[in-house]
């Protein structure tokens, strides 16, 4: 992309982790280095009559229409032969849809942003579910919460003025009419943030910005074949660290 991105959201799975916490439902999650193993865990539950969810790279699936890497797509499988996987997608993808098995794997287990080695995951409804009317009001509260009162400024609302201030150089004419770097962003009523800034060194700055402020990559090793259950608002822990 020529210009720096800004854009944010929480992280793909744990949509997931709220929506079954807030419900009262059983969230069994797996994942695995091997891609044996990631086979085998989803044949299970599907030969079992179980839907599963898989978390993956998009860019594998044949029928995917926009070929762009994004790790945090969701799909549900309930089905496979010998050469194909039945997924369920968005209706702008297809809806009821098929894809080799062989995309499917390489989707799985795909590196980068917002991936997951191999995720997949069932949910269980227990035999007497929350009303999920009642989780509506508290849901919505403590999303504003966490966006208005995140605990650093990096994140939430605080996270969203940053970028006012300008890029490095500044800009020397309103960014929606191709202005230049040379002085801050914020001086433009009501102009864009910095992500409209198209100059390259903008661009690289920032870019060298968010890699010094990344976490360190965890270890693979550390990652195999880890599992974690999800039983309302309990979550298994590994190591004293949440997964």
């Amino acid at each position: 992309m020529p210009v720096p991105f800004l854009g944010g959201r929480v992280k793909p799975f744990e949509l997931t982790r709220n929506l079954t916490a807030r419900l009262g439902l059983t969230l069994v999650a797996e994942e695995t280095t091997s891609s044996r193993r990631a086979w085998e865990n989803v044949a299970a539950s599907v030969d079992a009559g179980r839907p599963v969810g898989l978390q993956l790279d998009c860019y594998h699936l044949d029928y995917f229409r926009s070929k762009v890497h994004f790790g945090g797509h969701v799909v549900a499988m309930y089905g496979y032969d010998e050469h194909e996987a039945y997924l369920v997608d968005t209706g702008r993808q297809g809806g009821a849809v098929r894809t080799s098995r062989a995309g499917l794997a390489r989707a799985r287990a795909e590196r980068g942003p917002m991936t997951a080695r191999n995720r997949s995951f069932t949910i269980t409804v227990p035999e007497r579910p929350l009303s999920w009317q009642d989780q509506i009001i508290p849901a919505v509260r403590d999303c504003a919460d966490a966006f208005l009162a995140a605990p650093i400024a990096n994140l939430g609302y605080g996270a969203s003025r940053r970028p006012a201030g300008g890029c490095p150089d500044g800009c020397s004419a309103p960014p929606s009419r191709g202005g230049t770097c040379r002085r801050p962003l914020s001086s433009w009523s009501g102009a864009a943030p910095a992500a409209a800034c198209s100059a390259p060194s903008t661009a690289r700055r920032v870019r060298l910005a968010d890699r010094r402020r990344s976490p360190p990559r965890r270890s693979p090793a550390v990652r195999r074949g880890r599992r974690t259950v999800d039983r309302g608002v309990h979550l298994d822990r590994e190591g004293g660290r949440e997964w």
